[in-house]
């Protein structure tokens, strides 16, 4: 498999407290529906709280904003 530069890529602080040698969350991009906008799905390897951002975009802007209202679904597996 051949390392492809992506071009418009997105970083962004993941929602979870984060401690040296504690496990990293799941996290998987999603499609969401018919439309073209692609999701975020966050899951915490040490609580099990999810968090699903329903477009990677406003899941980066969010970033920008202190504010961490909610931004999209959360829960607890």
């Amino acid at each position: 498999m051949a390392h492809t530069p992506v071009s418009n890529a997105r970083v962004f602080d993941i929602p979870f407290p984060a401690r040296e040698g504690e496990p990293l969350p799941f996290g998987a991009l999603v499609t969401n529906g018919a439309s073209a906008d692609i999701g975020l799905l966050l899951i915490s390897a040490t609580s099990g709280r999810i968090i699903f951002y329903d477009s990677i975009e406003r899941a980066a802007s969010l970033t920008l904003f202190q504010d961490r209202k909610t931004a999209g679904v959360e829960g607890t597996i």
